[in-house]
């Protein structure tokens, strides 16, 4: 379990794969999501800077709130053309990263159980995409 309250406006959470993603699945603790109205941008690297997801849908949100991680859901997007996204080192590890930040400071009590590429998805996922774990690393300024 990765606990995650308390994620700050200012944090950076790096989720890197071992292949390029399209979808991220995200198993929140039972009873443990986010609370706080927080909208979720995620990002990929295109060599030289952090560009923003095209077509981004976060289902993590529950319905009737605004709270991004307030449940498990999928956070998906159209993938940019694989000439345009780079894999990058971060903390020592080579991989497709991908850059979540919040809008708002996360509830205290937000605990994540898991996060994969989206359930299901070896049979549909295009080529160049995989259903791998994810390596996590949160990085707050300074860090």
């Amino acid at each position: 379990m990765a606990p995650m309250g308390g994620f700050l406006t200012t944090d950076e959470l790096f989720i890197g794969f071992s292949e390029r993603q399209m979808a991220i699945s995200w198993i929140i603790a039972g009873g443990q999501g986010n609370t706080t109205s927080a909208t979720a941008t995620l990002q990929y690297w295109n060599a030289s800077a952090w560009v923003t997801v095209a077509n981004f849908v976060d289902s993590t949100i529950p319905l009737a709130t605004t709270n991004s991680l307030g449940a498990s859901g999928v956070m998906s997007w159209t993938p940019p053309a694989e000439t345009l996204e780079y894999q990058r080192e971060i903390s020592g590890k080579q991989a497709w990263f991908y850059r979540l930040s919040l809008s708002a400071t996360l509830s205290a009590t937000v605990n994540v159980d898991a996060v994969t590429l989206r359930a299901g998805a070896t049979e549909s996922t295009p080529p160049g995409f995989t259903n791998t774990p994810a390596e996590l690393e949160v990085l707050t300024p300074g860090s």
